[in-house]
């Protein structure tokens, strides 16, 4: 295995979701897979980093200095360790690497880590803004290592929004107290809002409102990643209910 370095990138509550998902994209395309390990996110109340390790190899100045200003674009900062001086380099890796409020969550690719990683900036940006949480903030008392801070679970359930030109009516595949994946052809621009009506397996309507965090194009799951934003007491409670349900198996 060829000498490697480690890289961070930080973002807060300052992201902008679509230059977020630009960076992921350039990531992707830059860093051969074969080069790259150790790839994970670290999601606290406060930020959220990106880290991996990447070999020497086939990595010029330039591209990186390139990564870099699309990262600061995107409301984010890159770092390599390597150029941290060596007495503070456990104290950063402390601080945003391996933080103690979080477990680390490993990802298989750039591209596996868009969905929490966009979902959890859809979090930090709706309390910064005042707007209501989506979900209560205390961490479970005793949270698996290594797993996600909300339990997503695969789903089949109704989804009506509309878009510019129509109202479609699509299937959500995956759902959490934050948000959920619906496979669809449509693709409402990043960070707007849109208005759901949600279908339960009881039969319950629901309605809601979330924002767009990011699109999926991979050839097997096409689709768009949904954060509630705006919900009702009467939302929040068919939820609750529904995900205590899934949970319980």
């Amino acid at each position: 295995m060829p000498p490697s370095f480690l890289v961070a990138i930080i973002w807060d509550a300052t992201a902008q979701p679509p230059a977020v998902q630009r960076v992921l994209e350039e990531l992707a395309s830059q860093f051969d897979p074969s080069l790259v390990s150790n790839l994970a996110l670290a999601l606290s109340p406060s930020m959220a980093c990106l880290h991996f390790s990447a070999a020497f190899s086939a990595y010029s100045r330039a591209m990186l200095n390139q990564l870099e200003a699309e990262t600061a674009k995107s409301g984010g900062r890159f770092v390599e360790l390597l150029r941290i001086a060596e007495d503070k380099r456990e104290a950063f890796k402390a601080q945003f690497v391996t933080p103690s409020q979080s477990s680390p969550l490993l990802c298989n690719s750039f591209k596996d880590c868009a969905q929490p990683l966009l979902e959890h900036l859809a979090k930090l940006g709706s309390v910064a803004s005042g707007a209501p949480a989506a979900a209560p903030r205390s961490p479970p008392a005793h949270p698996p290592s290594g797993t996600r801070q909300a339990p997503r679970f695969s789903v089949n359930l109704q989804v009506e929004f509309a878009t510019e030109g129509d109202f479609v009516r699509e299937h959500a595949t995956t759902i959490s107290k934050g948000g959920l994946f619906v496979r669809t052809l449509q693709r409402p621009p990043l960070n707007s809002e849109l208005k759901l009506r949600l279908r339960l397996p009881s039969g319950e309507l629901v309605e809601a409102f979330a924002r767009v965090v990011y699109h999926l194009d991979r050839p097997d799951r096409k689709g768009v990643g949904l954060a509630f934003s705006r919900e009702n007491s009467a939302f929040r409670t068919a939820i609750n209910q529904y995900l205590a349900r899934l949970q319980g198996g």
